[in-house]
């Protein structure tokens, strides 16, 4: 037989071509001999494979194996775990977007993989129209994959939070930032990463720091933390949901509230030597740092504002003055440091009062700040709170999320089945949320039932689904993405009523469609007020319609239906 003129190169010359070539090519290339499949699955080979994945799960400790020899590390059986799982994800996802049900076992199966599935979910959220025919469904699938796999992350992190005191401050805190899906990359890795960047700089910029006292260190560091801008925020400022971020204020508007500042601060001074807690002080947090040589405790205060001192430190005489006397245990407590556990329960809290201002005061505070989901900011507080503190499972905590994880966090389902039905002792309350936990189970194991025009009532409905339109009475541009062909909405009565239906023209015995709008809401409209367009483009729409839509046809200017399950006419 004659051989590959391949293999009669020297080694290091097929090597180095097999470096250029893919993963699906480099498998099938070395079944092809012996010798292509020793050199393709040497441990050297399968090593730099492996690191050009930028996501691992944690498991793996994949930056310690990096440190070791390739042939101390099992590269080859990490390289095929990793295409194993971007093959299934890629399958679980194609399976998502083509059918409506059992998409809730299919998200939980991806999230099983963890971080390793995250790869291959970013390359299909970034997915171009001239790559697939189906780009939007595509890539709000992926996404919602990937959030979904951020979620999980951080309940882990809570869990870990509550029955150990081991994890840093500043991940404790930052990881709440995974639940927000309004952030453009809000990995805790990418946190992380800051937080290193940060250290390294401050060590270049204070070279003599390993010669100075604990006190003078920590203030050195304090300053220096000052001049990069992580201060006090404004006081009309102080409730806006960025400052609750710890990975956000350091990407962002760096000014933020006391319990932010101290993360910060902890999660520097932790890698540059100094060891430090927070001080849960009452309607304050302080900065504790263990003095180096008496083990002593140092306060520091890390809100400054234009009005403060420039000298953070605090005097411990002076914050056990400010406690009552016959406060002996809360002094104790307050001058200790505080548990993780406490510190994420507060910050908890200081989300939920946010979200219980009016309207018009969280606009104001959090008005040219990152825009921040103020229902996923409920879920995290929420989900904190009990998972840490079990007796706050209150009967309003179920309500809200029986209402909220079904509209928004559907795939969030086994969490409520694993962690909060456990941990609800009112059997009313547990027999709610079981009946919601089934409710979405059958919904999604449910063929959806087709709405047909093959009648006289339902083929007088005038427009289709993916039809793009202006609203008649209000500016604003819309998306169709089902119909019904007489008012029927999910509320009933009360809804046609306080909509006051009947006050239209052709009232309710029209055709309404259910609409994406370009701000995110989904809305419910009469024919009446539908005015047809076809623009060029619709890349507001577009950023917000592949739940229900393949792609945008510019042709035709339209949205392409990925529902004809539900509308096969259409």
């Amino acid at each position: 037989m004659m051989l590959s003129p391949l293999v009669s190169l020297p080694e290091e010359v097929i090597a180095n071509i097999i470096s250029t070539i893919p993963d699906t090519s480099l498998l099938s290339l070395w079944l092809t001999c012996r010798k292509l499949y020793r050199i393709c699955g040497s441990p050297l080979e399968m090593r730099n494979r492996c690191l050009l994945f930028r996501f691992w799960d944690e498991r793996h400790d994949i930056k310690k194996k990096a440190e070791q020899r390739p042939i101390d590390v099992d590269w080859k059986g990490l390289f095929l775990h990793r295409y194993i799982v971007d093959k299934e994800t890629t399958r679980l996802l194609n399976l998502i977007i083509e059918q409506p049900t059992d998409h809730i076992t299919r998200f939980n199966q991806i999230a099983d993989f963890g971080y390793d599935a995250k790869d291959c979910l970013a390359r299909h959220a970034e997915a171009s129209d001239d790559e697939v025919s189906d780009s939007l469904a595509r890539r709000w699938h992926a996404t919602a994959a990937i959030r979904y796999i951020h979620r999980r992350r951080a309940l882990s992190i809570i869990r870990r939070v509550s029955t150990h005191d081991d994890v840093p401050l500043e991940v404790a805190i930052g990881c709440l930032e995974l639940f927000n899906h309004d952030t453009a990359s809000p990995d805790l890795d990418d946190t992380i990463r800051e937080f290193d960047r940060l250290a390294a700089l401050f060590s270049e910029s204070c070279p003599e720091f390993s010669t100075l006292s604990t006190e003078n260190k920590s203030v050195t560091l304090i300053k220096w933390l000052w001049d990069q801008g992580f201060t006090g925020t404004p006081v009309d400022r102080y409730r806006a949901l960025k400052n609750a971020f710890v990975g956000m204020t350091i990407r962002t508007v760096r000014t933020a509230i006391p319990l932010t500042l101290v993360a910060i601060f902890s999660g520097v001074a932790r890698r540059v030597g100094l060891k430090t807690y927070a001080c849960g002080y009452p309607r304050h947090v302080y900065a504790m740092v263990e003095d180096e040589e008496t083990g002593g405790y140092q306060y520091y205060d890390l809100y400054h504002t234009s009005r403060s001192t420039d000298d953070p430190r605090v005097d411990e005489d002076q914050l056990r003055h400010h406690i009552p006397a016959e406060w002996d245990i809360v002094r104790l407590l307050s001058l200790s440091p505080a548990k993780i556990a406490d510190m994420m329960i507060r910050m908890a809290q200081n989300i939920l009062s946010t979200l219980e201002l009016p309207q018009s005061e969280r606009l104001h505070t959090n008005h040219g700040y990152p825009h921040i989901c103020e229902n996923a900011m409920l879920y995290v507080a929420l989900t904190t709170m009990v998972v840490l503190e079990p007796s706050r499972m209150t009967r309003n905590v179920v309500r809200h999320m029986t209402q909220q994880i079904p509209d928004d966090f559907p795939m969030d389902v086994r969490f409520l089945e694993e962690e909060i039905l456990t941990k609800i002792d009112n059997a009313r309350d547990r027999d709610l949320m079981e009946n919601v936990c089934n409710a979405l189970r059958a919904e999604d194991s449910t063929p959806k039932i087709a709405s047909r025009r093959d009648t006289p009532e339902t083929g007088a409905v005038l427009h289709h689904v993916g039809t793009i339109f202006r609203h008649r009475r209000y500016d604003l541009n819309g998306v169709i993405f089902g119909w019904t062909p007489t008012c029927c909405p999910t509320d009933g009565e009360a809804w046609i009523q306080q909509m006051r239906v009947d006050n239209l023209s052709k009232g309710r015995k029209q055709p309404f469609y259910n609409a994406l709008v370009e701000d995110g809401s989904v809305r419910y409209v009469a024919e009446e007020n539908i005015i047809p367009i076809k623009p060029k483009s619709a890349d507001e729409l577009s950023r917000l319609a592949g739940k229900y839509f393949k792609r945008f046809s510019k042709e035709e200017g339209k949205f392409i239906s990925n529902v004809k399950y539900e509308f096969p006419d259409d």
